[in-house]
Protein backbone atom coordinates (compact mmCIF):
# COMPACT_ATOMS: atom_id res chain seq x y z
CA UNK A 1 0.00 0.00 0.00
CA UNK A 2 1.47 3.32 -1.03
CA UNK A 3 1.11 6.65 0.68
CA UNK A 4 0.73 9.91 -1.18
CA UNK A 5 3.51 12.44 -0.64
CA UNK A 6 2.80 15.75 1.06
CA UNK A 7 3.02 17.50 -2.30
CA UNK A 8 0.52 15.13 -3.87
CA UNK A 9 -1.88 15.62 -0.96
CA UNK A 10 -1.53 19.40 -1.15
CA UNK A 11 -2.38 19.37 -4.85
CA UNK A 12 -5.35 17.05 -4.33
CA UNK A 13 -6.75 19.12 -1.43
CA UNK A 14 -6.15 22.40 -3.31
CA UNK A 15 -8.01 21.15 -6.36
CA UNK A 16 -10.82 19.73 -4.22
CA UNK A 17 -11.18 23.20 -2.71
CA UNK A 18 -11.26 24.60 -6.27
CA UNK A 19 -8.41 26.99 -5.51
CA UNK A 20 -5.55 28.04 -7.75
CA UNK A 21 -1.97 28.12 -6.54
CA UNK A 22 -2.20 31.90 -6.69
CA UNK A 23 -5.26 31.96 -4.41
CA UNK A 24 -3.65 29.62 -1.88
CA UNK A 25 -0.42 31.62 -1.93
CA UNK A 26 -2.28 34.89 -1.35
CA UNK A 27 -4.29 33.44 1.53
CA UNK A 28 -1.26 32.11 3.38
CA UNK A 29 1.12 34.94 2.53
CA UNK A 30 3.37 32.94 0.23
CA UNK A 31 4.31 33.03 -3.45
CA UNK A 32 3.10 30.85 -6.31
CA UNK A 33 6.61 29.38 -6.81
CA UNK A 34 6.60 28.44 -3.11
CA UNK A 35 3.30 26.55 -3.48
CA UNK A 36 4.67 24.88 -6.61
CA UNK A 37 7.77 23.73 -4.70
CA UNK A 38 5.54 22.29 -1.95
CA UNK A 39 3.39 20.42 -4.49
CA UNK A 40 6.49 19.09 -6.27
CA UNK A 41 8.00 17.93 -2.95
CA UNK A 42 10.99 20.22 -3.51
CA UNK A 43 10.34 22.09 -0.26
CA UNK A 44 8.29 21.48 2.86
CA UNK A 45 6.20 24.00 4.79
CA UNK A 46 7.08 24.85 8.36
CA UNK A 47 4.58 24.15 11.15
CA UNK A 48 2.80 27.52 10.95
CA UNK A 49 2.52 27.35 7.16
CA UNK A 50 1.23 23.78 7.40
CA UNK A 51 -1.51 24.91 9.79
CA UNK A 52 -2.42 27.79 7.47
CA UNK A 53 -2.55 25.46 4.47
CA UNK A 54 -4.81 23.03 6.33
CA UNK A 55 -7.14 25.87 7.31
CA UNK A 56 -7.31 27.34 3.79
CA UNK A 57 -7.83 23.93 2.20
CA UNK A 58 -10.45 22.87 4.75
CA UNK A 59 -8.72 19.75 6.06
CA UNK A 60 -7.43 18.79 9.48
CA UNK A 61 -3.77 19.23 10.28
CA UNK A 62 -3.53 15.45 10.79
CA UNK A 63 -4.98 14.74 7.36
CA UNK A 64 -2.68 17.35 5.84
CA UNK A 65 0.38 15.96 7.61
CA UNK A 66 -0.22 12.23 7.37
CA UNK A 67 -2.60 11.95 4.46
CA UNK A 68 -4.24 8.77 3.45
CA UNK A 69 -3.25 5.42 2.06
CA UNK A 70 -4.43 4.37 -1.34
CA UNK A 71 -4.11 0.70 -2.22
CA UNK A 72 -4.59 1.65 -5.88
CA UNK A 73 -2.29 4.65 -6.10
CA UNK A 74 -2.17 4.28 -9.83
CA UNK A 75 -5.75 5.64 -10.02
CA UNK A 76 -5.80 8.96 -11.75
CA UNK A 77 -5.54 11.92 -9.38
CA UNK A 78 -8.57 13.46 -11.06
CA UNK A 79 -10.68 10.72 -9.48
CA UNK A 80 -9.33 11.56 -6.03
CA UNK A 81 -9.85 15.26 -6.55
CA UNK A 82 -13.53 14.67 -7.25
CA UNK A 83 -14.09 12.51 -4.13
Amino acid sequence: MEVFTLGERLMIYRKRAKLTKKEVARRIGATVPCITRYENDEAYPDEETMMNLACVLGVSINKMSFGFNDPAKDRKMEVLIKE
